[in-house]
């Protein structure tokens, strides 16, 4: 296959897709991956496609929040070891707000003998895996369901959530700003997260290192308002200080 033909069908690929991994592009276009690779390079150059750890995807995609296929793909490494530091603070018998992200969603893992524990969940997937692997009673929360991240959010979604007085939160962000503010890039999100602080006793973020020093739009709270932040590796300094600063409980 010549290059331009070559090129041409990544970019149709991606027209249906919007992300595609460099191993399915190997597979579908019987190329090795180091030649997908330098194609993807000189396509990026050129503006054609955008290059993502892992693959790649539409240069139309919404640059503020990414699709949920493509976060699950990013990090996957960090998310797990975050979610078996975080396993300890699982206990059965308590109930739990799990937000929507890929991160927190790793922790359904760790829950498949728990008999007693109540999850509350605005993510379709987190829902969706734990009736799937556990026994236990989970309350998806109503409202208008964003494909992008397969969650519920809305007036429906915070007004139910408004219901619940849970042991604890687990949530990821979108990014830790330099000033120590939780920070999302939408606001309905933002708005979702938020009410689950409110209505948790125990804060817990769960970060990896790649969201420090990142600030978006919506402030979600304060570090001074949560527990507990578990990360994959040791924070730089200036976050470490940050975390100092706030008193948190600081795992990694």
């Amino acid at each position: 296959m010549i290059i331009d033909e070559r090129q041409n069908k990544i970019l149709n690929l991606l027209n249906e897709k919007k992300f595609i991994s460099y191993k399915e592009l190997s597979k579908l276009l019987y190329s090795s991956t180091s030649t997908i690779r330098r194609d993807v390079s000189k396509m990026h150059s050129q503006g054609l496609l955008v290059m993502v750890k892992g693959g790649v995807t539409s240069v139309n995609t919404n640059a503020t929040e990414s699709s949920r296929s493509l976060r699950e793909l990013e990090g996957t490494t960090e998310k797990r070891k975050i979610a078996s530091l975080a396993n300890k603070y699982l206990i059965d018998g308590e109930s739990y707000f799990f937000d929507s992200s890929t991160t927190v969603g790793q922790l359904v893992y760790y829950l498949k003998n728990f008999k007693n524990t109540t999850i509350v969940t605005n993510s379709l997937d987190t829902a969706f895996n734990l009736i799937q692997t556990t026994d236990l009673d989970v309350y998806l929360t109503g409202g208008l369901i964003t494909k992008k991240t397969n969650s519920t959010t809305g007036y429906f979604t915070i007004d139910m959530t408004k219901e619940f007085n849970l042991d604890a939160i687990f949530l990821s962000c979108k990014g830790l700003s330099p000033d120590g503010f939780i920070t999302e890039a939408n606001v309905d999100t933002q708005k979702c997260k938020y009410e689950m602080l409110v209505n948790a006793k125990k804060k817990i973020l769960l970060i990896d290192h790649t969201k420090f020093n990142k600030s978006y739009l919506f402030r979600t709270c304060s570090l001074n308002d949560i527990d507990i932040v578990i990360t994959d590796k040791e924070p730089p300094f200036g976050v470490m200080e940050l975390f100092k600063k706030s008193g948190v409980k600081l795992i990694y």
